[in-house]
């Protein structure tokens, strides 16, 4: 394994651990957590070793863009990712829901820079995503929301 893979493993490992600080500031921009898998399985100890991806975003925020560099948004002093576990080099296509209809689709490559950037209006949205096999077809991965959090994000 590449030096700089297990580094960006580490660094997004140390990451996600720091972002779990459920802790309210005074701005109430919160936290929520999510995994998306293809696994039957709901308990983190039974899908651990298969492929999955987490995402962690603000329960609710201003109009702003949300911008995702190499994996990390930073919103004042709180940090959120979203990153990639066990997964080979399968696009993952990530929609963002808003009233019920995609308002945003990324195609991400967990193998490259995770980025994206998305400015919401007020309004509130979900997040669901699929993955793009290397035979082309589309298949949906379940949503699990972790930590007592939300699959909602709030834009004032």
């Amino acid at each position: 394994m590449k030096k700089s893979t297990i580094l960006m493993f580490y660094l997004t490992t140390t990451l996600i651990l720091t972002s779990c600080q459920k802790e309210q500031s005074s701005d109430q921009t919160g936290w929520n957590a999510l995994t998306f898998t293809e696994s039957v399985h709901n308990l983190y100890s039974q899908y651990m070793d298969e492929p999955h991806i987490n995402l962690t975003f603000p329960s609710s925020i201003s109009s702003q863009e949300l911008n995702y560099d190499n994996g990390i948004f930073r919103l004042s002093d709180r940090y959120y990712a979203i990153s990639a576990h066990n997964w080979d080099n399968s696009r993952i296509i990530l929609r963002i829901i808003k009233d019920g209809e995609v308002v945003n689709t990324e195609e991400l490559v967990p193998e490259n820079n995770f980025a994206f950037r998305f400015s919401p209006l007020p309004g509130e949205y979900q997040f669901e995503a699929a993955v793009m096999g290397l035979d082309n077809q589309e298949r949906p991965l379940k949503t699990i929301v972790l930590h007592n959090s939300e699959n909602r994000l709030k834009v004032y």
